[in-house]
């Protein structure tokens, strides 16, 4: 198995030293506070909350460290996102934008001002389909789009190159690869929220879920995406309805596109090929 990567706040980082962590911290100042000896080089990124905060430190925005922001609040952000362009221009930057109503508004512009994006999944919300439609559309329709989309991007990956990949690891909230430390210091399951407490068996946590799902869960038993979702959104809601916020089509739209692009290079390859034969 990989080494395991923490999420910890960075008023904790002792607690993980000389680990590959993700350190997060709600003012870039506090990244100041890292006890001695610690290692730029086991940050594989920070994670920030709070765009009033002053820029990163020049320590952090000089080493090449990658920074993830979560928007708080995905319904009105259009002024956080145009901040976040100005005060870490020149990082590796992702937007984190939670599954929140709203939310696809903030994918568009932030798609325009060329973030990458992550999508977090906390929980389902009347309306959510129909914003989940409209991300997935931006994503593989909108000519501005110039950064992956993600969970998106990630799975139309894995349809084109049929490698072994759950929407858990996609997400980093596989508990047998990726772990939170929440404020109290106590180990959690990775992820937006900080109260989702480690199950018994975190190694083989997304197997013993897929398994008992396609054990108990019509849905899940016949769903040709189980190998790859894992049961993500069934968890920790057993009752939630697949269908009725459209989950399935999001997968079956992102292998057609997948089906489509493949056909599209193979084409080309001929093409190539046949004029590559051609020439004297």
């Amino acid at each position: 198995m990989s080494e395991l990567v923490y999420s910890v706040p960075v008023e904790l980082a002792s607690s993980r030293l000389g680990q590959p962590v993700i350190l997060r911290a709600a003012d870039p100042g506090n990244l100041l506070s890292l006890p001695a000896g610690y290692r730029i080089e086991d940050i594989l990124y920070i994670r920030l909350y709070g765009i009033g905060a002053p820029p990163l430190p020049d320590i952090f925005s000089n080493s090449g460290i990658a920074i993830d922001y979560v928007l708080t609040n995905a319904a009105d952000q259009s002024a956080t996102l145009y901040n976040l362009s100005r005060l870490l221009s020149g990082c590796d930057l992702r937007v984190s934008i939670p599954m929140q109503p709203g939310f696809s508004r903030a994918v568009k512009l932030a798609a325009a001002l060329s973030f990458t994006v992550k999508l977090e999944y906390s929980g389902s919300f009347p309306g959510m389909s129909a914003e989940l439609a409209e991300t997935l559309d931006i994503y593989l329709h909108q000519s501005t789009v110039s950064q992956p989309i993600d969970f998106f991007h990630s799975l139309l990956l894995h349809f084109i190159h049929q490698d072994a990949v759950t929407l858990w690891q996609i997400q980093e909230e596989d508990p047998a690869l990726y772990r939170q430390i929440n404020g109290q210091g106590q180990e959690v399951m990775a992820g937006l929220s900080t109260r989702r407490p480690l199950p018994a068996s975190p190694a083989s946590f997304v197997t013993d879920l897929q398994k008992e799902l396609s054990a108990t869960d019509s849905e899940c038993r016949d769903c040709p995406f189980m190998d790859c979702c894992g049961g993500y959104w069934k968890w920790p809601n057993r009752e939630l309805s697949c269908a009725e916020y459209q989950l399935p089509e999001v997968f079956h739209i992102l292998r057609s596109a997948a089906l489509e692009l493949s056909r599209d290079q193979e084409a080309f390859s001929r093409d190539a090929a046949g004029r590559s034969g051609a020439e004297p």
